[in-house]
């Protein structure tokens, strides 16, 4: 069979982002059971990080009581964790570029495990917030290290579907927390905190017995171990060279004789195969019993001469894991990789380049350098994402008469809004719609294609803000207040998906960059936005208070990514690449 060390396609016709290698070490190659439970390990990790923040919101007429604080000062508890949750990435994201991924998982997890004991038994206010805060440091890893993990096992045709499903874990965290602390607090405040230590202890547990590490050293191994493709009949080149006779005609006959003789004429040697139009229309009814020995047995034929019935030995749409008919073998490549690195493994993964343990930061503040990220990210972060975190500090006073029970309970309508838009619209929806529009596009991609997701969601958000709004302040039934939280969630989480997909897209080889910096002004935003809402909310009212963010959402969000739509090709050429690179990407060949 002929193989050629060719960049194999997607499913789709285009070639595919990462490479796999024919390594059986690669992410890439291994079982799908194994990538779905690394999955599911990130996006609990991942679940937690909002998870934190949110839990304790029924708790706060409690924790006014037990700490002798005001509204003010308890919706401060909820911003705390949000500052850990975006100084973090720039700690932890250039050690799991030197010693991997599930150092750095396990070692979050053990110190969100610790704070959260903190939290727990904290005598004071202070103690309280300082746990509060190494609780969103250590959870931390979860955004850009988890995000990392997914992008070392899957392909760019499949970042949409999995960008959702790790964007969807931290919006359910971020509205499942509340529904929990609210039945918890039936028995103590405390118990809301002992119940986030337990579901750290399970993560944690799973992270040491489940996830293998995934950095490994793509270019090096692409070297070393290139995937060799078997090529089908019609995919092998005109100019292969064939393994056929050199006294072949110099021209081939315009038309078919009306006889064919049945003997082969003296001056035709015998060992020049037939080409299509030299065969008789009808075969003889009874072959010979003995070929002639001077004729080889097996005449290997041009890529116009198989039959169009002949098998390929190919399937048409390549997988999204490597064929098993490709071998894959772990060679004797003179370093570890993998899951063949140490139990725990301290130092730098071999086969790479490693960044400094300061590269987080100083790649943050040079990406600023490349504007479509930080346009994307301020925009979708200050103009639209900001506004829930009010939501949800809001609730226990905009829903006073109700029981902190039934409170959580009227989370229902975030966490059916979040869900839906997952599985309708968001992350799959969006792979399409690239491969739809790259087709139309004569085969070429472009990052801006999955954007046009976001208008329609600005205008969910937008209509769901002004609805809630209105209902609290005119006490409407409560299902109207659901509704508006619904539209809200649907459009949170599609232009959550869309934002950082989009981000990945633009620069594939930086994504651990693009993503600290989304993670980061993200984060910093949640953490300032307990500061704002209580004024506003005690100057004007809900109606105009969350009328005026769904006007920034419609008016402002929506038209400003349609700019970055718009130019956003034309200004990654003009800024030009990113002077680094992954460190899978940057090892010695």
């Amino acid at each position: 069979m002929a193989t050629v060390k060719e960049k194999p396609m997607d499913k789709d016709g285009f070639k595919t982002h990462p490479q796999p290698t024919s390594d059986a070490l690669d992410p890439l190659n291994w079982p799908r059971w194994r990538k779905r439970v690394i999955l599911a390990i990130v996006m609990s990790l991942y679940f937690m990080f909002t998870y934190i923040t949110t839990t304790t919101v029924p708790a706060f007429p409690d924790l006014m009581r037990h700490y002798a604080i005001s509204l003010a000062q308890a919706n401060w508890t909820v911003a705390v964790p949000a500052l850990g949750l975006g100084l973090g990435p720039l700690a932890w994201s250039s050690l799991a570029d030197r010693v991997g991924r599930r150092a750095v998982f396990i070692a979050g997890t053990a110190v969100a495990l610790a704070a959260t004991a903190g939290a727990a038994t904290a005598p004071g206010y202070g103690a309280y917030m300082a746990a509060r805060f190494f609780q969103g440091l250590g959870v931390a890893p979860a955004s850009t290290v988890g995000l990392a993990i997914i992008g070392d096992m899957s392909y760019g045709h499949e970042r949409g579907q999995k960008v959702g499903l790790w964007a969807l874990a931290v919006d359910l965290g971020l509205l499942l927390g509340p529904l929990v602390g609210a039945f918890a607090l039936l028995v103590d405040q405390s118990l809301i905190q002992w119940l986030t230590a337990g579901l750290f202890g399970a993560i944690l547990a799973a992270e040491v017995a489940l996830l293998p590490e995934t950095l490994y050293p793509r270019r090096r191994m692409l070297a070393e171990m290139p995937l060799e493709v078997p090529l089908t009949p019609l995919e092998m080149p005109l100019e292969m060279p064939l393994e056929m006779p050199s006294e072949m005609p110099s021209e081939m006959p315009s038309e078919m004789p009306s006889e064919m003789p049945l003997e082969v004429p003296s001056e035709m040697p015998l060992e020049v195969p037939l080409t299509p139009l030299e065969m008789p229309l009808e075969m003889p009814s009874e072959m010979p019993s003995e070929m002639p020995s001077e004729m080889p047995l097996e005449v290997p034929l041009t890529p116009l001469e198989m039959p169009l019935e002949m098998p390929l030995e190919m399937p048409s749409e390549i997988p999204s894991e490597i064929p098993s008919e490709i071998p894959l073998e772990a060679s004797p490549v003179p370093f570890p990789r993998t899951t063949r690195l140490p139990f725990l493994n301290l130092k730098p993964v071999p086969g790479m380049r490693h960044p400094k343990p300061w590269a987080s930061l100083t790649r943050f503040i040079a990406t600023w350098r490349h504007p479509v990220v930080p346009a994307a990210v301020c925009v979708y972060s200050f103009g639209w994402l900001w506004w829930i975190m009010g939501v949800v500090t809001y609730m226990p006073v905009a829903y006073a008469r109700y029981s902190p029970q039934t409170q959580g309970l009227l989370f229902v309508g975030l966490i059916l809004g979040t869900v839906c838009s997952e599985a309708l619209f968001s992350g799959t929806l969006s792979d399409w719609l690239v491969v739809e529009m790259a087709r139309r596009n004569g085969g070429v991609r472009t990052a801006e294609m999955r954007l046009w997701l976001a208008y329609p969601a600005a205008l969910l958000s937008a209509v769901g803000l002004v609805l809630w709004g209105i209902s609290i302040d005119r006490a409407h039934h409560w299902i109207v207040g659901q509704v508006a939280l619904f539209l809200l969630a649907a459009g949170i989480q599609t232009g959550n998906t869309v934002t950082a997909a989009y981000l990945v897209d633009c620069y594939p080889l930086q994504s651990m960059s693009v993503i600290i910096f989304y993670t980061v002004v993200i984060n910093l935003a949640a953490f300032a936005n307990p500061f704002l809402i209580v004024p506003w909310v005690d100057s004007v009212g809900y109606t105009w208070t969350f009328a005026a963010q769904g006007i920034i959402v419609l008016l402002f969000a929506a038209p400003a990514l349609g700019l970055v739509h718009y130019f956003g090709a034309r200004i990654r050429r003009r800024s030009g690449q990113p002077a680094w690179v992954n460190p899978e990407y940057d090892g010695v060949v």
